[in-house]
């Protein structure tokens, strides 16, 4: 049984040291400015998940990668102020920088029909 937690203890701190290396892995968006695509539609962006591990990771290379890009961010929130407010937190945890006057909160649910958006949104 000692042995068993002495692998439980390596392995937890592997898996640890992984997950910090993949925090500062850089993601590729490859050219962003095909000529087969109008580059246009590239510069709205719906993102969700954004208050998450990867998401938060997504957003900030993104807005990293194009400087004319908007996102619109779904997150669970009761309102704006508070879906930027998570989206802050995340990207302080993870010591990331976001432009907010490039994001747009949308407060909604994926497991919602319509994303949990109305009409207005």
């Amino acid at each position: 049984m000692h042995v068993q937690r002495s692998m439980d203890a390596t392995h937890s701190a592997e898996t640890n040291t992984l997950h910090l290396q993949d925090a500062n892995s850089e993601l590729v968006f490859g050219n962003l400015n095909n000529d087969q695509i109008d580059s246009e539609v590239l510069r709205k962006l719906l993102l969700t998940e954004a208050t998450g591990f990867l998401g938060i990771h997504i957003l900030s290379e993104a807005l990293t990668a194009d400087a004319e890009v908007h996102i619109y961010c779904l997150v669970r929130a009761q309102d704006k102020k508070q879906g930027m407010d998570r989206l802050r937190v995340q990207a302080e945890k993870f010591e990331l920088k976001l432009d907010e006057s490039r994001i747009s909160i949308l407060c909604g649910d994926v497991n919602q029909p319509n994303l949990g958006l109305s009409q207005e949104d």
